[in-house]
């Protein structure tokens, strides 16, 4: 997979002493959580570019059971994010 060869590139590199100031990749990518994931890991800076169609959280998203917004109709009782994330 492309993204595990890109991984590989960066660690070696950074194996070898190479500096520099980020990671910039496009969508492919930055659509892959574990491509995004295995970065942080290694601490360095990243920019990623993503699909239009993907929702982007500034924080870490709460998952919750949501309050009763109303008198009428069932409690609700799924765990949904309750953030609004940005588009």
């Amino acid at each position: 997979m492309k993204q595990e060869l890109a991984l590989d590139i960066i660690k070696r590199q950074k194996e070898l002493g190479t500096w520099f100031h980020y990671v910039g990749a496009d969508s492919l990518y930055g659509n892959s959580y574990h491509f995004q994931q295995e970065i942080d890991k290694l601490e360095l800076l990243f920019v990623l570019d993503i699909h239009s169609d993907r929702y982007l959280n500034t924080e870490p998203p709460v998952i919750a059971v949501p309050d009763k917004t109303a008198a009428a109709g069932r409690t609700p009782v799924v765990r949904k994010p309750l953030a609004i994330p940005l588009k």
